[in-house]
């Protein structure tokens, strides 16, 4: 891996923005520190240059009369240029009429061969040379060379450099410091997010959030990231509460299996054991025919709690179908009520029914028989033994029932609930069964495009409402162009 890749955020931020501003502010200074020693070279050149024009003037007559001690004094004029270390005067010929050589300065200095017209400039690393034609009346009569020392010049600018030198620590420095605060002001809030993904990855707490401290992309960032967290930490409750209900579920479901096989194992045990002895004849035919009932009862409620499993297996799935015919639902209440007469007499209950009038619409007879059986059965089961009421009929093209109990009520808060699977609103340990009764009965009721509710409070009894159009499904209807 490359050491770019294993430096931390903050580190890369620091490099990435020390760069981004010192290059500007470099590149800002260089072009400064070029400018200002170009001006420097510039100012010892329009300097020299100046005095060599000055001079010229003073030189044209002394070269038109070859005055050597006149065109000497002129040059002698020049000796308080503090640079100038050579003064020549030629003719137009290249005869040297008058020259000055500052004191201390090598006579064996190498000089550049003049030009015979224009003038001419020359800077190296230590010496300027500036020749000035001399011309008076249009007329040239010589030239003047004049040779300044660059050593001063040289020093300036290496004090200068070294100004700048210091002004670019300074500036590296400022970088620095700059881009430390920067990558703070921007990586704060990163690692802010960091530290609570890290939390989260480590604790599993999914209840910590991101704290929003601007409106920018990293404020989107923080709410983003928390509406993360509240959809992960709600999909963990419902995985949580998933468990649970299976946990519950299991538990139930062996205890609602073990509690028919109980008894159907002691009475196949026993007419086993007559049948082997030979004595099964003298047990009489009404023992053998309560004998066969309960033995009858018991696989119809193992039967019923089969189908259950399998019918929410078939909802869950989207597999639930519905076989419509024409059927009198008043009828079906009827032979419902016949059914569980026994089990009213069991429970000392009475069902009074109200339907007097038929009532026929297009619905799967055997579906609809498992709502009635269901919510007659959650009537018996939980209305402590008092009367229970049955009324069926038609509105406007729709059917509704009716039954009530006088038993334990459900509360307001679990009125919702109760026709979720598993879901009871009393203590599995009073009450058996699956949960599964409403559920199935809600979701045959929804399939034929119709509705179910409850009506209830605590300890006053409970009224479930079913209500059903008379033509079938919608889906039915819109199938079949009716």
């Amino acid at each position: 891996m490359r050491p770019w890749e294993t430096l931390s955020l903050r580190s890369k931020l620091t490099v990435l923005l020390f760069i981004g501003l010192l290059v500007p502010m470099g590149t800002g200074l260089g072009i400064v520190a070029a400018r200002d020693i170009r001006a420097f070279r510039e100012d010892l050149i329009s300097t020299t240059s100046l005095a060599a024009a000055v001079a010229s003037e003073y030189s044209a007559a002394a070269l038109a009369f070859q005055d050597e001690v006149a065109a000497r004094q002129t040059l002698a004029r020049l000796s308080s240029l503090p640079e100038l270390e050579l003064a020549e005067i030629q003719d137009t010929q290249g005869r040297l009429l008058a020259s000055y050589l500052r004191p201390g300065v090598s006579e064996g200095v190498p000089l550049p061969v003049l030009p015979l017209e224009g003038r001419w400039v020359r800077l190296d690393d230590e010496h300027l040379n500036v020749v000035q034609p001399v011309i008076h009346g249009g007329v040239r009569y010589g030239s003047l060379r004049l040779q300044t020392s660059t050593v001063t010049l040289q020093a300036r600018i290496n004090a200068y450099l070294l100004g700048i030198l210091l002004v670019a620590v300074g500036v590296a420095g400022l970088a620095l410091g700059m881009a430390f605060l920067l990558q703070r002001l921007i990586t704060r809030r990163i690692l802010a997010l960091a530290e609570v993904a890290r939390v989260v990855a480590e604790k599993g707490d999914y209840s910590v959030r991101a704290r929003k401290v601007s409106d920018d992309e990293l404020g989107f960032l923080a709410d983003a990231f928390n509406t993360m967290l509240v959809e992960v930490e709600r999909r963990q409750r419902e995985a949580q509460e998933a468990i649970r209900v299976r946990e519950e579920f299991l538990s139930i479901a062996s205890h609602e299996l073990r509690t028919p096989l109980t008894p159907l194992k002691l009475e196949v045990q026993s007419l086993t054991r007559a049948a082997a002895r030979g004595t099964l004849s003298d047990q009489g035919t009404g023992l053998l025919q309560r004998d066969l009932g309960l033995i009858s009862k018991q696989l119809r409620r193992l039967e019923t709690l089969i189908y259950n499993l399998l019918d929410v297996s078939r909802i869950t799935s989207g597999k639930l179908q519905l076989d419509l015919e024409e059927v009198d639902l008043a009828a079906l209440m009827r032979e419902a009520v016949q059914r569980l007469s026994e089990e009213c007499r069991a429970v000392g209950s009475v069902i009074s029914l109200d339907a007097e009038q038929p009532v026929v619409g297009r619905w799967d007879p055997a579906r609809l028989d498992q709502v009635l059986s269901n919510l007659l059965s959650n009537a018996l089961k939980y209305g402590a033994g008092g009367p229970i009421e049955v009324a069926v009929g038609e509105r406007e093209g729709t059917a509704w029932l009716k039954v009530t109990d006088h038993g334990v009520g459900i509360a307001v808060e679990d009125q919702a609930r109760i026709f979720d699977r598993f879901e009871r609103a009393v203590s599995v340990r009073h009450y058996g069964g699956l949960g599964l009764g409403l559920y199935i009965a809600q979701s045959i009721v929804i399939s034929h495009g119709g509705h179910i509710w409850v009506e209830s409070q605590r300890g006053a009894g409970a009224t479930f409402i079913v209500e059903l159009p008379v033509e079938g499904p919608p889906w039915e209807r819109i199938s079949t162009g009716r």
